[in-house]
């Protein structure tokens, strides 16, 4: 009997969740972006590539990927050794690597961009059902948008910081 508690429970959670990013992800297809409070506490704004704007979004925008192949179309191609760094982190890590040019808008600094890859989760299973890379930044509105109880991961504190360079260089910038 616990068995069926547990399973009916698991697809009451998986409903509400399928809810929640169905909603987020037509908000964002209609709108261009979204403010989210998550369990955290914290107030974050996702914005779709094309509706970010440097006189109204963060120059520190983080660029937020479900799937390793999409780094090609953010940063220059890198070495092996770098897309393996990536595909084998084990802890949170934002990486910093030259922007692709390609890339029109986008939140760029030093001529370099910042992406993490969200691997499970919550948070993975949004971004995969938007189907596109989405830019992260903290919001100063509080109180505004929809409500998870999810965390972040970029707002639970200690995240590792690295460049990755097209030859293959390597440098811890954080942590």
């Amino acid at each position: 009997m616990r068995g069926l508690y547990n399973y009916v429970l698991f697809l009451c959670l998986n409903n509400r969740f399928s809810v929640l990013i169905n909603t987020i992800v037509r908000t964002l297809r209609d709108k261009g972006r979204i403010s989210l409070e998550e369990g955290h506490g914290k107030t974050i704004e996702l914005v779709v590539p094309d509706n970010w704007d440097l006189r109204r979004d963060r120059p520190g925008g983080v660029f937020l990927i479900y799937e390793i192949f999409q780094i090609k179309g953010l940063a220059v191609p890198f070495s092996e050794v770098s897309l393996d760094i990536v595909e084998l982190s084990t802890k949170p890590v934002i990486f910093h690597s030259p922007v692709n040019k390609i890339l029109i808008k986008a939140p760029v600094i030093d001529q370099k961009i910042k992406f993490f890859l969200i691997r499970e989760g919550f948070w993975n299973q949004l971004l995969f059902n938007y189907g596109r890379p989405l830019i992260y930044q903290q919001s100063e509105l509080k109180g505004i948008g929809n409500k998870t109880d999810e965390k972040f991961p970029l707002e639970a504190g200690g995240i590792k910081e690295m460049f990755l360079g097209p030859a293959g260089e390597v440098k811890i910038l954080k942590g």
